[in-house]
């Protein structure tokens, strides 16, 4: 018995000798990120480069109009707002619910600011080329 015990002492010594000796573990090297440009640029190309990636993003940029009383007042204000290169949908939940109009404009230089129509004295600040939604109350409702 008395043979186990050194045997066992001297594999403790034995372990934490070489838990002390050992060379620390590295953390694995993290992946490489892709570059974001394909090669250097000069800052004065950094303008045209950004408004040249932007056209080529271009896409929609919407905006959500609610709280008519009715279809009718809401499809009235879908016509009235339809031109200029604006699409207007008119979306309802169920029947004999509120009435929801979807403005959406379609924007190709990143510099062109989508002028919407004023509505309760509020206009939507949108930049070009994003897919902006912001949602305003009609200003009939708060009358």
């Amino acid at each position: 018995m008395r043979y186990i015990v050194v045997f066992l002492l001297l594999l403790n010594v034995a372990y934490f000798g070489w838990s002390l000796l050992r060379p620390p573990e590295l953390p694995a090297a993290p992946e490489p990120r892709p570059l974001r440009n394909d090669g250097l640029q000069l800052v004065s190309e950094a303008r045209e480069a950004d408004l040249a990636r932007l056209r080529e993003e271009a896409e929609q940029v919407c905006l959500f109009v609610y709280g008519f009383a009715d279809i009718f007042e809401a499809s009235e204000f879908a016509a009235a707002s339809i031109g200029d290169g604006i699409e207007a949908t008119v979306y309802i939940a169920q029947p004999g619910d509120f009435a929801e109009v979807r403005l959406q404009r379609h924007v190709e230089d990143p510099e062109d600011i989508p002028q919407w129509p004023d509505f309760a004295g509020q206009s939507p600040e949108l930049t070009g080329s994003e897919n902006a939604c912001q949602t305003f109350a009609h200003a009939d409702h708060f009358h």
